[in-house]
């Protein structure tokens, strides 16, 4: 992200290369986000990928990266 990340320091992930969407797991003490790309926006079977994992936990402040 160079030099864009200073001046956005709540970002901890961009793409633009790819098109999806958000999984969201929403429970009490915590929220789980997945970041999913679609391989082909035109056909409506095209694969799905995670991109990347993000946890905000109670208590914990900001989005932690996840495997």
């Amino acid at each position: 992200m160079g030099g864009r990340h200073v001046l956005a320091r709540h970002l901890r992930f961009a793409g633009i290369e790819q098109s999806g969407y958000l999984l969201l797991d929403v429970r009490r003490d915590r929220l789980e986000i997945d970041l999913r790309a679609v391989s082909d926006q035109a056909d409506l079977n095209a694969a799905t990928t995670s991109l990347a994992r993000f946890v905000i936990e109670d208590r914990r402040p900001g989005a932690q990266a996840t495997t």
